[in-house]
């Protein structure tokens, strides 16, 4: 295959805005489509190769394992081992726990599958993930692990059959992309099946021969630039992607491949050296970003300004330059010039470094995120900086890492507080919201002679119908559908229902109607009063962090989010100001002035910026026994006809 200058000036192209806009630019809004452009031109190099080597009789697939291993691995992996370094000092256990599955993820090519169901690419918490752009790696070598079976299958029926492969394959995989882009967003950004038509349109330009020239060629290859620059100003994380928005920058980039060929304008132009030089830099360029616009966030108390992250952006590229140099080509290099030799050997040391990638992951995730580390810091005085869960001998259904306790219909029988003898029976029903509760009214529960039965499960909003506040995908939805009938079916055995949710999310998702519809339901079909407890002080994460490492500064209090959470449990009170049986426990309640740390131990009550920890939960009680509100909460608990 002859070289073309002008692809790697493409990749130029596509790298750029990709680094900018995980800088935080905001003028290239659809930066992130560089991806798009990278999955096309990918296609198009690949097949290429693959069709030459078809045609030379030549093809083995052995060999283009090879390839893709020199190619992806050594660069991959000296950016992971950067890492690690980073990660066991910056990152709390929780947010290890994380990064190792993410090291899995690496390690078996599955990050996009990780990433869906972790979180969606524009969420906040994606910026703090070093390896979160590993999923587009992780999409194109699934497309590669039969791309070259497929072609060296059908090229047996000739090329126009692999033509109307190719073709088909585009089609189905488009239609699924823009249904899936409207039913699961999240899915459809991650997951192969909705990107592998970048790819294969890639594959058809090099299939595809056009003897067009001049002018035409010319103002096709512009007409392609154009619809790239497009792609990145005006697409943002606003629009469903990929769906039909996608086809600028693809549609874009198979026109510059077709028609911007040596000797035309827009091939000139993408020829210069200085960007023929970064688009050789792209690969290690991009690898490089995201650990350090991640780590710099994880690090700052607020959101780093935008001259350190384009400071950092410049270093990215110069840190590729580097592994280009003497990783990349090294590796890369065949014959006596290898650093390792023979195909055997390649594929064998290639298999072993994703192992220890994937074995050191999961050493990260059974360890529990190596908590021992923060021996003789403010995170060492507290084995208590955590969501309650099972091992800790609470009832909080995690499914991100369940940590044992039984879910499915056979596990609702967790219970806190009073047991058997208790004089009033409650449930506390919700999601990880509801669950930073129960050391709260474990110790409630015990002063008020309660028996408290926990159903929390992640993103299970405390509700009845379809409210969910995370992807439907994921098995906590079926966990929460399990909840929900178990409430129905058992209302009538409680006195109290104690509903927690993510009052923010639930907000900007509009379920207040979901969560009246339920509380009304109650009210309705038992005699149980509620209670409605409030969203923490919403602040900084990263002013946690600082907090816990340090054991000194300041917590940052997040008003938008925390106003946000405010409002709708206010305006739910509001609602029910008339109803003796329901209760709002409102934020000031439980934390007086303000307050969002103990003061005797400067342990902070917030765990990770939204919920607060067993330690916060369990202090907060202890305050609020004390307190006025709290002989108002035993009146309404235990006598039915209490009027405010």
């Amino acid at each position: 295959m002859k070289y073309r200058s002008e692809i790697d000036g493409l990749r130029a192209v596509a790298v750029i805005p990709v680094v900018l806009f995980h800088a935080g630019l905001e003028s290239l809004s659809g930066g992130f489509v560089g991806v798009d452009i990278f999955f096309v031109i990918s296609g198009y190099l690949i097949t290429s190769i693959l069709i030459k080597e078809l045609k030379e009789g030549r093809l083995s697939i052995a060999s283009f394992y090879e390839r893709r291993v020199r190619r992806i691995l050594p660069a991959l992996t000296i950016v992971v081992i950067s890492c690690l370094p980073f990660a066991w000092f910056w990152m709390l256990p929780e947010q290890l726990i994380d990064f190792s599955r993410s090291l899995v993820a690496v390690g078996t090519f599955s990050s996009n599958i990780l990433f869906w169901l972790e979180t969606g690419y524009f969420a906040p918490e994606s910026e703090l993930k070093p390896l979160l752009h590993t999923w587009s790696l992780a999409v194109e070598e699934q497309f590669y692990l039969f791309f070259p079976i497929l072609l060296l299958l059908v090229w047996r029926l000739g090329e126009r059959w692999v033509g109307r492969i190719l073709v088909g394959l585009v089609i189905l995989s488009f239609a699924a992309c823009l249904w899936m882009s409207q039913t699961h967003p999240t899915a459809n950004f991650y997951l192969s099946l909705t990107r592998f038509w970048e790819l294969a349109l890639g594959s058809l330009c090099a299939l595809t021969k056009f003897s067009v020239r001049g002018f035409i060629a010319e103002g096709a290859a512009i007409i392609g630039l154009f619809l790239i620059a497009l792609s990145i100003v005006i697409i943002d994380d606003s629009v469903p992607f990929p769906s039909f928005w996608a086809l600028l920058p693809t549609i874009g980039t198979v026109l510059i491949i077709n028609f911007g060929r040596e000797g035309s304008l827009v091939a000139r132009l993408l020829s210069a050296k200085p960007i023929v030089f970064i688009g050789l830099l792209s690969y290690s360029t991009y690898l490089w970003h995201q650990p350090l616009f991640a780590f710099a966030r994880l690090r700052s108390v607020e959101e780093p300004n935008i001259m350190l992250m384009l400071s950092l952006a410049l270093a990215s590229f110069g840190l590729a330059f580097f592994s280009w140099r003497y990783v990349e080509q090294p590796f890369r290099s065949k014959g006596d010039q290898a650093l390792v030799k023979g195909r055997g050997t390649v594929l064998g040391v290639g298999l072993a470094v994703l192992a220890s990638i994937s074995f050191l992951g999961l050493m990260g995730h059974w360890s529990t995120g190596y908590p021992n580390r923060f021996e003789g810091t403010m995170l060492a005085s507290s084995d208590e900086f955590d969501l309650p869960s099972r091992r800790a001998g609470y009832c909080f259904y995690n499914m991100n890492r369940n940590r044992g306790l039984e879910t499915g219909s056979n596990g609702h029988d967790c219970h806190l507080a009073g047991g058997e003898n208790a004089e009033t029976t409650a449930l506390l029903f919700g999601d990880s919201f509801a669950g930073q509760w129960e050391p709260f009214w474990e110790l409630i529960g015990a002063r008020l002679n309660l028996d408290i039965e926990v159903l929390t499960t992640n993103w299970c909003s405390p509700t009845l119908g379809e409210a969910f506040t995370g992807p439907r995908t994921h098995p906590a939805f079926q966990q929460c559908l399990l909840n929900r009938d178990y409430l129905v079916q058992e209302l009538s055995d409680f006195d109290v229902v104690i509903l927690a949710g993510q009052w923010h999310a639930m907000a900007t998702m509009g379920y207040s109607t979901a969560l009246l519809d339920t509380i009304d339901y109650i009210l309705a079909e038992s005699d149980a009063r509620v209670v409605i407890m409030p969203s923490p002080p919403a602040v900084e994460r990263n002013s946690i962090e600082r907090l816990v490492y340090t054991g000194n500064g300041q917590i940052i209090r997040d008003q938008a989010r925390d106003s946000e959470a405010e409002s709708f449990q206010s305006r739910i009170a509001e609602h029910y100001s008339d109803e003796p049986r329901v209760r709002s426990i409102s934020q000031s309640d439980l934390f007086p002035n303000g307050r969002l740390q103990d003061v005797e131990n400067g342990l902070p009550y917030s765990l990770d910026g939204s919920h607060i920890s067993i330690y916060g939960s369990r202090q907060i009680a202890s305050e609020f026994l004390e307190a006025d509100g709290f002989a108002e909460l035993s009146k309404f608990i235990s006598s039915p006809d209490y009027q405010r």
